[in-house]
């Protein structure tokens, strides 16, 4: 049972509440952030940015996949807003109510595409992040921002991302707005640069079938012939 967020969600945990709040858990690494840290934290909650009229049932299926149990599922509040929004899309009043009970910001939501332009991409990955910042700050909590590890060894400069991909160039511009709020305004904030996310260790194995990673090994197994190449596909379980 997942629970809808309301004023009255966030004003029963009080000025000093113990929630995080989580973007993009309905996607396959972040249903399994959530899951840890519902299992690690049990006396926490979590509010989870989730759009569309369906994101009670798609965020279940998620954290089912992941492998959470109801009673644990039963801690995590929905917040319907926009990744690509200012704010999330949510009321001052809203966006300040939550920022009084989180304890950490974990920032994992992307929209993640190879081949759109970087300007396609901005509203969700550079946007979303500097509203992942604000939150973080206005909570005077620690932001862990999810980021690529196709951008290690790319400059934030714009003469240098016109050679990248619209995602990469994305989400460097985003590494450089939580650096900036780092020196600027003195935010805790960790940068994670995430590689190719495959199935899970354990037993479940879930897998995530739509990334480049499962289609490609799915080809070879339909096709009965792979790639001849030298190079290495390097991968990290999800868990």
């Amino acid at each position: 049972v997942v629970a809808s967020f309301s004023d009255e969600a966030a004003d029963a945990l009080g000025d000093n509440g113990d929630a995080f709040f989580i973007t993009g858990a309905t996607g396959f690494v972040g249903s399994f952030l959530t899951k840890q840290l519902l299992e690690n934290h049990p006396g926490s909650c979590c509010f989870v940015l989730v759009r569309g009229d369906d994101s009670r049932a798609r965020l279940e299926a998620s954290l089912h996949n992941a492998g959470c149990v109801d009673d644990i599922g039963a801690r995590v509040t929905i917040v319907q807003g926009d990744l690509s929004r200012e704010q999330f899309g949510l009321p001052d009043a809203r966006f300040v109510a939550i920022a009084h009970v989180v304890r950490a910001v974990f920032h994992v939501g992307a929209r993640v595409d190879w081949l759109r332009p970087c300007a396609d991409l901005r509203a969700e990955n550079v946007v979303g992040t500097a509203t992942a910042i604000s939150l973080a700050i206005t909570a005077k909590a620690p932001l862990h921002h999810i980021s690529s590890g196709a951008v290690s060894g790319v400059a934030a400069e714009p003469a240098d991302l016109v050679q990248e991909s619209g995602y990469t160039a994305s989400k460097a511009v985003a590494e450089s707005l939580v650096a900036r709020a780092v020196e600027e305004n003195g935010l805790a904030a960790t940068i994670y640069r995430v590689g190719t996310v495959t199935a899970s260790a354990a037993a479940s194995c879930v897998v995530n079938r739509e990334d480049y990673a499962s289609r490609y090994i799915e080809s070879c197994f339909e096709l009965s012939m792979a790639v001849d190449s030298p190079a290495l596909f390097e991968t990290i379980p999800v868990d």
